[in-house]
């Protein structure tokens, strides 16, 4: 995975041509596109999650639940998320069970249209959350509805290898 974050569309798209033009020609982006020559690119937009504490270091493990929702419900599970699947994950983070979370809306790319995602300070604290969070979820009054809108996903775990704030 590699990802770019920015305040806005066009300085995302200025901040990846700019990375582009200067990694095109180098012998490390010639062999990265030759190893990894394919992939999918998304835009998301964070909507909803625990704000960033100024200094920390970033998660060193990622759970990242990619969900395909029934388009004409996404906002409808949009506000399930703001009533219901919020509180649970700011229960989490209050027991330090997870380090941050997000809510990620579909703006452009693929298939996957929502993406709920939490962080954790070992791979073991990240597959733990899954479960707790997962069980809150279909405990909640409004988990079978949620489940209902956005009834498949991909899970994907995550180990921060490089980056920057």
């Amino acid at each position: 995975l590699e990802t770019m974050t920015a305040e806005s569309l066009e300085n995302l798209i200025a901040g990846q041509e700019a990375v582009l033009t200067e990694t095109r020609q180098t012998k490390g982006r010639a062999e990265f596109t030759e190893i990894c020559g394919s992939h999918d690119d998304y835009i998301w937009i964070r909507t909803l999650g625990s704000a960033p504490t100024p200094g920390a270091t970033p998660s060193e493990y990622s759970f990242s639940r990619y969900l395909v929702c029934d388009m004409a419900r996404e906002s409808e599970a949009d506000l399930i998320v703001h009533t219901a699947v919020a509180p649970i994950m700011e229960k989490h983070l209050a027991a330090g069970e997870i380090t941050q979370w997000g809510w990620f809306i579909h703006s452009l790319g693929g298939t996957y249209r929502r993406i709920l995602n939490w962080g954790g300070p070992s791979i073991m604290a990240a597959l733990n959350a899954e479960g707790m969070i997962s069980t809150d979820i279909a405990d909640d009054i409004m988990g079978p509805a949620f489940n209902s809108i956005c009834n498949s996903h991909s899970d994907y775990l995550w180990h921060r290898e490089a980056g920057s704030r």
